[in-house]
C-alpha cells in the first residue's frame, strides 16, 4: 500500500490484475485507476507477464493477486521478477451476494475488486499470505515429504488388508511385522502370497525412508526447548511457521492455526461453534499431538493448573474433553510464539526446559 500512496503522489497510473489461477492456465480481469474493470480474459502465465512489463515500460504501477493454492509461489516470483507488487491471498469465498453462482471470470472480478480496495487502503479487502523464500519452501517440503510417505505407506496396507480380507482372510494387529507375517503367510494362497511380500516389500522401502528422513530433519532440531516437545515435532512445527516474527499479536497466532471457534453473534445473542480450520492444517495436527504430550511432561504448565484435572478425569465427556484439548493446543502455539520471539521465558510459563531433562 505504500507503493500505491508513493505511484499517486507522482501521478502514475494504477494498475490492477486480479488473477483466477489454474493448472489449465490464467483468467485476469483488469482495472486501471479509477476506471471500471475490462471483461475477463484467460491468458498464459507468459502473456501475463508480458502484459505486465508492457504497464511497467509505460510507466504505470501494477499490482497483482491470486489465491494460495497447490500452484505455489511460481508465479508470485515471475511477478515479481516483471516489476509487479503481488500478493498472495488466503482462498475465501468470493461470492460475497450468495448469489450461488461461481465461475473462474466472477472469480477473477471479484479479486480485482477486492484488490483496489486493498491498493486504496483497506486492509480488510484482501487476507495477504507470507511468501517463503526458495530456501525456506525446500526446508518446508522436506517436513511435509514425512507425511506423504506415511499415507502412502497407509494406503499400501490398507489395500492388500482390503485384499486378503476378500478372501477370507482376517487381518489384525501389527500383521505386516516380519515375525508376524511368517506365521501369518501359510493362510494365503500360492497365487497371493507374491502380491502380499510385493506389497511389504514397498512398505520396508517406505519405512527405511521415513527413518532416514526423520533422522535428518531432527538433527536439526535446536537443543533448548520445552521437555516434551520433540526434536522431530519441533522442526515440523518451525518450518510450517516460517517465521514467528511475521505475527504481531497473539490473535494472528490462533487464527493461523484454526484452532479459533467460529461465531455466529447478534445483539445480545452469542453463539460459538466448532472451530475454523483455517490456516494450516499440517501445524494444527502438530499442535494437537503436542497438547496430549503437555499432559505427561508439563505437569506445571500454567492452562494445564486449570484444565488437566478435568482432561486426566475419566469421569469428564469426550465432547468436554476435546473441546478443552482443542482450547490447550491454540494456547501451546500462542505460547510458542511468545517464547520464539522473545517476549518470555519457558520458566514465565511453567515449562520445564529439556535440559533438566538430561540432567
Amino acid at each position: 500500500m505504500e507503493a500505491a500512496r508513493q505511484a499517486r503522489a507522482t501521478g502514475r497510473v494504477l494498475v490492477k490484475l486480479g488473477i483466477d489461477a489454474h493448472l489449465s492456465g490464467l483468467v485476469v480481469v483488469e482495472q486501471m485507476d479509477e476506471e471500471g474493470a475490462k471483461p475477463a480474459r484467460k491468458m498464459s502465465a507468459e502473456a501475463l507477464v508480458r502484459s505486465v512489463k508492457k504497464h511497467r515500460e509505460s510507466g504505470h504501477e501494477v499490482f497483482t493477486c491470486y489465491e494460495a493454492g497447490p500452484l505455489g509461489f511460481g508465479l508470485h516470483e515471475r511477478l515479481a521478477m516483471a516489476g509487479a507488487h503481488n500478493v498472495v491471498v488466503r482462498p475465501r469465498t468470493l461470492d460475497e451476494y450468495g448469489q450461488r453462482l461461481k465461475t473462474d471470470r466472477r472469480d477473477a472480478a471479484q479479486l480485482a475488486s477486492n484488490l483496489d480496495r486493498w491498493v486504496a487502503g483497506n486492509s480488510h479487502a484482501l487476507a495477504a499470505v507470507a511468501v517463503p523464500s526458495a530456501e525456506e519452501q525446500a526446508e518446508r517440503t522436506r517436513g511435509r515429504q514425512r507425511m506423504y510417505l506415511s499415507r502412502q505407506r497407509r494406503r499400501e496396507l490398507q489395500q492388500l488388508r482390503g485384499t486378503a480380507l476378500y478372501h477370507g482372510i482376517v487381518l489384525r494387529g501389527q500383521w505386516w511385522r516380519p515375525r508376524r507375517w511368517l506365521e501369518l503367510r501359510p493362510l494365503f494362497p500360492d497365487w497371493l502370497q507374491p502380491i502380499a511380500e510385493e506389497t511389504l516389500a514397498r512398505v520396508g522401502l517406505i519405512d527405511r525412508q521415513m527413518a532416514a528422513l526423520e533422522a535428518s530433519l531432527s538433527a536439526a532440531a535446536p537443543a533448548q526447548r520445552p521437555k516434551g516437545l520433540g526434536a522431530l515435532t519441533s522442526v515440523l512445527i518451525e518450518r510450517e511457521i516460517v517465521d514467528w516474527q511475521r505475527f504481531s499479536n497473539p490473535r494472528q497466532v490462533a487464527s493461523y492455526t484454526g484452532l479459533v471457534p467460529r461465531e455466529n453473534s447478534s445483539g445480545g445473542r452469542q453463539c460459538q461453534g466448532a472451530i475454523t480450520k483455517h490456516g494450516n492444517p499440517r501445524l494444527r495436527t502438530l499442535l494437537i499431538e503436542c497438547a496430549w504430550r503437555l499432559l505427561w511432561y508439563q505437569p506445571g504448565y500454567r492452562p494445564l493448573k486449570k484444565w488437566g484435572p478435568v482432561l486426566m478425569d475419566p469421569q469428564s465427556s469426550r465432547a468436554r474433553r476435546k473441546k478443552l484439548l482443542i482450547a490447550l493446543a491454540r494456547q501451546w502455539a500462542v505460547d510458542l510464539w511468545r517464547w520464539r520471539t522473545g517476549r518470555v521465558q519457558l520458566a514465565d510459563l511453567g515449562l520445564i526446559p529439556l535440559a533438566e531433562l538430561a540432567a
